[in-house]
C-alpha cells in the first residue's frame, strides 16, 4: 500500500516527538560531594561579618563541573533577603589547606536557585542553593579549595551560614588575616550539567520501545484504512 507523502511527514513528526518524550533527559553528574546538613551547626561565611569559611574537595582524576550546589541558613531572625549576594571562590592548595588567594572567582550574585530544605534547630529553616558557574572548570588530580560567602548588608537583622553536612572532616575558618581549621565538613556538592547521552534507565528503553510500537501501529492502521477505502471506491 501507498501512504501519501504528507501522511508520511505526518508518521515521521510523530514518531520523533514521541521518541523524544519518551527519551532520557541528560543529568547532572554529581562529581564531588560531602553530603547534606546534620542539623548540628551553621557557620557564618559573610562578608558583613567577620567570618567566612573554606573547605577543601580532592579529586583522583582530572574532573570537569560546571555548577556548585550549597546548604545555607540566615542567622539570627531567620529572614531571608530578596536579593542573595553569593560569591563562590576556588582555591589551590599547599599542605592540605588552601592558599591565600583564590584561583577563580564567581560573582554568581543572586543567580541562584534557591529552595526551601528543612530545619535546622527546629527554628531556621534551611535553604538548599544551586548555581550554574557560567563555565566549565576542569581541575587534575589533587586537593582545592572553595568558599561560598553572602553579603547580607541590605538585611540588618541576619547573618547568612553555610551549614555543616552530616559527613566526618573539616573546614576552615577565616577571620581577617587569621585562618584556623575547625571539626565538620560543610555542605556543598559539585555538578556537572553537561552529561551528554546518559545511558537509559530500564524503564526509559521501555518507553522508548512503547512510543515505536505506537508509531507502528497507527502506520498499520492507517494502510487497513487506505486498503479498506480503495477496495469500496473499486467496487
Amino acid at each position: 500500500m501507498h501512504i501519501s507523502p504528507s501522511l508520511q511527514s505526518g508518521f515521521i513528526a510523530l514518531a520523533v516527538g514521541l521518541l523524544a518524550c519518551a527519551a532520557p533527559a541528560a543529568r547532572a553528574q554529581t562529581v564531588f560531594t560531602t553530603g547534606t546538613p546534620d542539623n548540628v551547626s551553621g557557620n557564618t561565611s559573610d562578608t558583613d561579618s567577620a567570618f567566612t569559611q573554606l573547605e577543601t574537595f580532592t579529586f583522583g582524576a582530572t574532573t570537569s563541573f560546571n555548577g556548585v550546589e550549597w546548604y545555607g541558613a540566615y542567622l539570627l531572625r531567620n529572614t531571608p533577603q530578596a536579593m542573595d549576594a553569593f560569591t563562590i571562590s576556588l582555591y589551590n592548595t599547599t599542605g592540605g589547606a588552601p592558599d591565600a588567594s583564590p584561583s577563580t572567582v564567581f560573582t554568581v550574585g543572586n543567580a541562584v536557585n534557591r529552595t526551601l530544605f528543612g530545619k535546622l534547630f527546629t527554628s531556621y529553616d534551611v535553604y538548599r542553593y544551586t548555581s550554574a558557574l557560567g563555565t566549565t572548570v576542569t581541575l587534575g588530580p589533587g586537593t582545592y579549595g572553595i568558599s561560598i560567602v553572602n553579603n547580607t548588608a541590605v538585611d540588618p537583622d541576619d547573618y547568612w551560614a553555610w551549614l555543616s553536612s552530616n559527613q566526618t572532616g573539616g573546614h576552615f575558618t577565616q577571620t581577617g588575616a587569621v585562618r584556623g581549621a575547625r571539626s565538620a565538613d560543610l555542605a556543598f556538592s559539585l555538578v556537572n550539567t553537561a552529561a551528554v547521552n546518559p545511558v537509559p534507565e530500564p524503564s526509559e528503553w521501555l518507553a522508548m520501545g512503547m512510543a515505536g510500537t505506537s508509531v507502528m501501529g497507527l502506520m498499520v492502521r492507517a494502510r487497513r484504512r487506505k486498503a479498506v477505502k480503495s477496495a469500496t471506491v473499486a467496487a
